[in-house]
């Protein structure tokens, strides 16, 4: 594509699309049709149940050999893009209504998506070779000793991807590539967990101060998570040994990211 992308990512790259201001295109970099698809059901599931996400327009296309989709433009700025990093009220206040927002969207009943959190973790924790056999033994035991949960789960709910319209101010949720239904503590842990590799990705001249920034944050969004829903701090730590099993079997070499989240699994099991 000639047009220069407006938005690059690990999974994606987003494109303006020259004939149709209010749309872009979403174009995957690796995936499956298949793979595809599923962003596209679950985004127009999420649609029809009436949540914030946006527009899908048509189905899945190819162009120049990847899969993606047309969906709507939304015009505004993400709360990373709004300074939730920083130290100051404004970032305070920010990292409030982004724990609420995601109270709210937990609160939401009767959204079904194709896939479920039990069954993804699952799969992907039998299936990584990063774990022992006896580690990937205990931590499908401790998933299964978890309940199911019934509410949606976004898989990938961190602040790049929640958007404020310019115009009505309204939130909106992008990237439903991971949504599933499952228990919302399961949600809650994977959006701390996979913030929290992220200083790993940085230089190490400028890993202490992201570190710093992302701990500051994680720990301000879960205090008002938890203050403003029914569940206790106490109950989310098998969540994370769980979520950190998941990320393992994503990941599925054995680089640091996969040590970070294998050292919290084996501290988990030493302790318990």
């Amino acid at each position: 594509m000639e047009e220069a992308p407006i938005n690059a990512g690990w999974e994606a790259v987003i494109y303006d699309v020259p004939d149709d201001p209010g749309k872009v295109l979403k174009l995957f970099n690796s995936y499956k049709r298949s793979e595809v698809e599923k962003e596209v059901r679950t985004t127009k599931t999420a649609a029809e149940a009436g949540l914030p996400c946006p527009v899908v327009y048509g189905d899945v296309i190819e162009l120049n050999d990847r899969f993606g989709f047309y969906m709507e433009k939304i015009q505004g700025q993400s709360f990373q893009d709004q300074g939730i990093f920083g130290f100051g009220s404004d970032a305070k206040q920010l990292s409030q209504e982004f724990a609420r927002f995601h109270v709210k969207l937990h609160e939401k009943e009767g959204v079904e998506m194709p896939l479920r959190f039990r069954d993804v973790a699952g799969s992907l924790i039998r299936n990584s070779t990063v774990l022992s056999v006896d580690e990937r033994v205990k931590v499908l035991d401790l998933l299964d000793s978890l309940p199911d949960g019934d509410r949606l789960c976004h898989g990938d709910f961190h602040p790049g991807n929640v958007m404020r319209r310019d115009d009505t101010g309204e939130l909106v949720i992008l990237d439903w590539f991971r949504a599933m239904t499952g228990h919302p503590l399961a949600d809650v842990a994977r959006a701390s967990a996979a913030l929290s590799q992220a200083w790993l990705a940085f230089f190490p001249v400028l890993r202490w101060r992201v570190r710093l920034d992302v701990h500051s944050f994680i720990q301000r969004y879960e205090e008002a998570y938890f203050k403003h829903s029914e569940f206790d701090p106490v109950d989310i730590e098998p969540w994370r040994v769980v979520v950190a099993g998941m990320l393992i079997g994503e990941i599925r070499e054995n680089n640091k990211m996969a040590r970070f989240h294998l050292k919290k699994i084996r501290r988990y099991f030493a302790m318990h």
